[in-house]
């Protein structure tokens, strides 16, 4: 019998040994209880990573198909929550909704400021389609100051330089990393520090990428429009990637914009350069109508002139004086240059100037809505083989057009 005596228990009717024996077992069965408890936590936890592994890889296997998002939409909260299932998700072509958008209320904060998490993103295809209208696009505050991840992330998609920080608005590295990307923002120059705008380098290498606009011009410092050197290699390295670039896209690209033509990049020179001879010259060769932005003495210039007229006739407007002189019209190449575009009245002054050569007035026959066969010179006219030459070249119905005007004789003679 068992007796309490100063609080310690006594075994007054048990022998030593039995209670020792006793003790033992007790301390082997709790021993047994709690290894059984821990290998119900191993095979628990061991369940928990099955099933897990067995998740990532049906993740794996959907990746690429539209079966991803209803593999993603069968995860846990917390499943979702998860690094690992998050960057395994990511590696297929086709994302779920809430990965495109990535948003507070589909994932914790922890989750949308992890650095490797929002590489993955930026690395994905979607990214750059996700977010090409959208220029709201904001990185993380733990992340703008991470100059990697900025140089990433404006290469990919060069709309966050609309929304990035202040402090790299000025960094030329994260510059030159927006024109490694082939699509440029509207207003590109704007959204830089005036330091980034007067490096005659980096602007240089703007007016070379593909989807430059001439327009970001007077976006330029005036020391760069007021240099001569750097305007004029401005101009040819636009009109170099121009030659490289489709030109019904690029007219497409310009009504896009709804912004001017192409060929005003003159006025954004500062007045000396206006007249310049060899920067106005440089420009009305590559665009006629730059002529309306020179000084008023190159504008009387013949050379300068004849230039932008062989260009683009319609340029004539702009010289001073008023209209096209008749005495340019003396010129043969410039001449044979302006006859697609002019007037009944220009085309017969070009023709008696020069309507003694034949390929001048073939070219005129074919190429002048105005022509008239009157217009032609009698030593032509009365010319079989030059008749015959006429109408087996033109089109059909200025061939048919001139049949009807020769005499009855010729007509015989010809055929």
């Amino acid at each position: 019998m068992a007796t309490v005596a100063d609080g310690k228990t006594e075994y007054s009717n048990y022998h030593p040994s039995s209670i020792e024996k006793s003790e033992t077992r007790c301390q082997q069965i709790l021993e047994c209880r709690r290894q059984i408890k821990s290998w119900q936590d191993k095979l628990n936890r061991l369940l928990v990573e099955q099933e897990r592994y067995f998740k990532l890889a049906k993740l794996r296997c959907s990746a690429g198909s539209t079966e991803i998002h209803s593999t993603w939409s069968n995860l846990s909260w917390s499943e979702k929550q998860d690094k690992e299932f998050i960057l395994t998700a990511l590696e297929s072509t086709e994302l779920p909704l809430d990965l495109k958008r990535f948003n507070a209320g589909a994932f914790q904060l922890h989750v949308r400021t992890d650095p490797e998490i929002f590489m993955a993103r930026v690395h994905h295809e979607s990214f750059e389609v996700a977010f090409r209208d959208y220029a709201g696009l904001v990185v993380p505050r733990t992340l703008c100051d991470d100059k990697n991840i900025m140089l990433e992330v404006v290469q990919r998609q060069p709309l966050v330089v609309k929304s990035m920080p202040d402090h790299w608005r000025d960094d030329p590295d994260i510059f030159r990393s927006v024109l490694k990307h082939q699509d440029l923002p509207w207003k590109l120059l704007q959204y830089f520090s005036k330091e980034i705008r007067s490096d005659a380098e980096l602007m240089l290498a703007v007016f070379q990428h593909r989807d430059s606009e001439l327009s970001w011009m007077g976006d330029c410092s005036e020391r760069l429009r007021d240099d001569k050197v750097f305007f004029i290699n401005a101009v040819d390295n636009f009109r170099s990637q121009i030659n490289e670039y489709s030109r019904a896209a690029f007219r497409q690209k310009m009504r896009y914009h709804n912004k001017k033509p192409e060929n005003q990049v003159l006025r954004y020179a500062s007045q000396r350069l206006r007249s310049d001879f060899d920067v106005v010259m440089n420009c009305v060769q590559q665009w006629g109508m730059n002529l309306e932005h020179a000084s008023d003495d190159l504008r009387r210039n013949d050379k300068i002139v004849m230039a932008a007229c062989t260009q683009d006739y319609t340029a004539s407007k702009y010289a001073l004086p008023v209209g096209l002189e008749i005495s340019f019209l003396e010129h043969y190449d410039f001449a044979r240059s302006i006859i697609p575009y002019v007037s009944a009245e220009t085309l017969k002054l070009c023709l008696d100037k020069h309507g003694e050569d034949e390929r001048f007035c073939l070219y005129a026959i074919a190429l002048n809505k105005n022509f008239e066969w009157s217009m032609i010179p009698e030593t032509f006219r009365s010319d079989p083989n030059f008749v015959f030459t006429v109408v087996a070249k033109a089109a059909d119905a200025l061939s048919w057009r001139l049949w009807e005007a020769l005499p009855l004789e010729m007509k015989r003679n010809v055929q």
